[in-house]
């Protein structure tokens, strides 16, 4: 019976496939290290390789994954995510603490995700960017990539509308906190203030609040 086109179509990878052929991405251009963009808390190493079932493309322990974008907007739209359906309009407590670093990875060829050609070896790019229950699908084409061995995937952001050349890039390597050259770091609340189609909204914490009885009022009877 043919599945109605309502259902998600994305399966995991089969385990007698060969990816050797799968398509591939040069993002370093042929060697040395590519310029890219990363979303971290403002006091965590912005080259850290996150493992477990926390991150779409995570791997398990000893391999991990860190995730970056090809542009600050990118980023930051992958950090608000669904807070984006809000009309745009971003608290900013949501971005606080938070920060863009510009680095240097050492990742050559990623599995192209973006490719129309990943069809044809299983990968839908618009679904294994989208909501699932659990990473568990995506997470098994992360570890499939990495034993074929690419340095990373290539793939869609599900916030951004892709018609700029934005993507993502979830590069594979050793878990935890990874060697990584820094450009230059900025505030999210910064880059936010720099995307017109984004409105920062200074909604005061609680702590912040002071409340001012009304003429007449008080505690007592």
């Amino acid at each position: 019976m043919e599945s109605p086109r309502s259902a998600p179509l994305q399966k995991a990878p089969g385990l007698d496939r060969d990816f050797l052929r799968f398509p591939s991405f040069a993002v370093t251009g042929g060697g040395g290290t590519v310029s890219l963009h990363r979303v971290h808390r403002s006091h965590h190493n912005p080259g850290w390789y996150s493992s477990g079932e926390g991150g779409r493309f995570n791997l398990d322990i000893p391999r991990g994954t860190l995730y970056a974008a090809n542009s600050v907007q990118t980023c930051v739209r992958e950090l608000l995510g669904p807070r984006l359906a809000g009309g745009g309009v971003v608290v900013r407590s949501q971005v606080e603490g938070r920060s863009v670093s510009k680095i240097d990875l050492p990742v050559e060829r990623a599995a192209d995700f973006c490719s129309p050609a990943a069809l044809s070896h299983g990968v839908i790019p618009g679904e294994i960017s989208g909501p699932f229950p659990n990473y568990e699908i995506p997470r098994a084409w992360a570890a499939a990539m990495d034993d074929a061995g690419f340095g990373g995937i290539r793939y869609q952001s599900r916030f951004t509308a892709g018609t700029g050349g934005e993507w993502c890039l979830a590069a594979f390597g050793c878990a935890g906190a990874g060697e990584v050259h820094v450009q230059e770091t900025i505030s999210a609340r910064a880059a936010v203030r720099e995307m017109t189609e984004l409105t920062m909204v200074e909604i005061p914490r609680d702590t912040e609040l002071r409340i001012v009885p009304l003429d007449g009022d008080s505690a007592g009877p």
